[in-house]
């Protein structure tokens, strides 16, 4: 596929009103992260939700040391 979702397993995504989320054409090499402060939605501060670009991850993923 041309991107991935990535969740922290601690995350409740419930409801889910972004997985339709498409990246305009100047954003598509980019990881998008999201977060959220809703006590049902896990207190993601941190933005433990990502969409992750799969061909730019596969050119970096031997030399990531942090994601």
């Amino acid at each position: 596929t041309e991107y991935f979702w990535f969740f922290a397993n601690f995350t409740n995504i419930v409801p889910v009103d972004f997985l339709d989320f498409i990246p305009e054409q100047h954003q598509k090499d980019q990881i998008h992260v999201w977060y959220t402060i809703h006590p049902k939605g896990g207190f993601n501060k941190e933005g433990n939700v990502m969409l992750i670009p799969t061909r730019k991850f596969k050119e970096q993923m031997n030399q990531l040391k942090f994601l």
